[in-house]
C-alpha cells in the first residue's frame, strides 16, 4: 500500500490480469477508458505524455491609476490539461520494477467563483511508487469524484404559481460519482530482440487500424436538388 499518497494501489500477478479488472468493473458499473498510452524508457529515466489541449488561464491583472479609463492588461498562462501520464522506472538484478508514476486527468470547466473571465481546470491526480514485477499489473486509484445536476419539469405557467405550483411540478436530481483507476503494466526489454519485438506488435496494431479504417463502409453523399 502505498501510504504516502492519495488513493490506493495493488499488485495483481500474471500478464492478462489488465484485462480481468477491466471486465469485473464493467461487470458491476459504467467503465469507459480515458487513454491507453504506451511508453518506452530508458532505466532511471523520466518519460511523460499528455493527450488533450493547453488551455490560456489568466493568472494576474493589472490596470493603471495614471489616468483614467486605462486598458485592463492580463497575463495569461498555458495550462496542459486532459490526460497526463509521468512515469519514472527503476530495475533491479532480481527483475523487479519501482514505478514512480504521476497520473493526471484534466478537464475545462467554466469559472463560477470568481468574477475573472479565466475557465477552472477540474484536476484528478495520483501520485504513488509502487513495485512490481515484469509483466505484472498495478492498479492505482481511489479518487472519487461527486457531482450532479438538478432540474425541475411540469405543466408549463401552473407549475411557477407561488404555494401551489409544487403540484404540478417535478424535481429531479441527477447524482453522478465517478472514480479514476490506472492500470500500469511494465515490460522490461533486457535486449535488441525483445526491443524489436515491442515494435513489431506496435506496428502490427497499426497496420491492423488502417486495415479497418481502408474496408470501412464509404459514406453515401446526400443527393442535392
Amino acid at each position: 500500500m502505498a501510504t504516502q499518497f492519495p488513493g490506493f494501489s495493488y499488485v495483481y500477478s500474471g500478464r492478462a490480469d489488465a484485462r480481468v479488472v477491466l471486465n469485473a468493473l464493467q461487470s458491476k458499473t459504467e467503465v469507459r477508458i480515458l487513454s491507453a498510452p504506451k511508453l518506452s524508457v530508458i532505466n532511471n529515466q523520466k518519460a511523460s505524455l499528455q493527450v488533450g489541449d493547453q488551455v490560456p488561464i489568466v493568472t494576474q491583472t493589472a490596470q493603471s491609476t495614471d489616468s483614467a479609463g486605462a486598458p485592463i492588461i492580463s497575463t495569461v498562462q498555458m495550462r496542459d490539461t486532459g490526460v497526463i501520464l509521468e512515469v519514472t522506472p527503476r530495475v533491479n538484478d532480481n527483475g523487479n520494477v519501482i514505478l514512480d508514476v504521476m497520473q493526471e486527468v484534466s478537464e475545462v470547466a467554466q469559472t463560477t467563483s470568481s468574477g475573472i473571465d479565466s475557465p477552472t481546470i477540474q484536476r484528478r491526480k495520483i501520485h504513488s511508487i509502487v513495485a512490481t514485477r515484469d509483466g505484472f499489473t498495478v492498479a492505482l486509484g481511489g479518487l472519487i469524484r461527486e457531482s450532479g445536476g438538478r432540474g425541475d419539469s411540469g405543466v408549463p405557467l401552473l407549475k411557477d404559481i407561488p404555494v401551489v405550483g409544487s403540484v404540478f411540478k417535478n424535481n429531479t436530481v441527477d447524482p453522478r460519482r465517478t472514480e479514476l483507476v490506472v492500470l500500469l503494466v511494465p515490460h522490461v526489454m533486457r535486449n535488441q530482440s525483445e526491443t524489436q519485438a515491442v515494435v513489431d506488435a506496435l506496428v502490427d496494431g497499426l497496420e491492423a487500424a488502417s486495415s479497418l479504417a481502408e474496408h470501412a463502409r464509404p459514406l453515401v453523399p446526400l443527393p442535392t436538388k
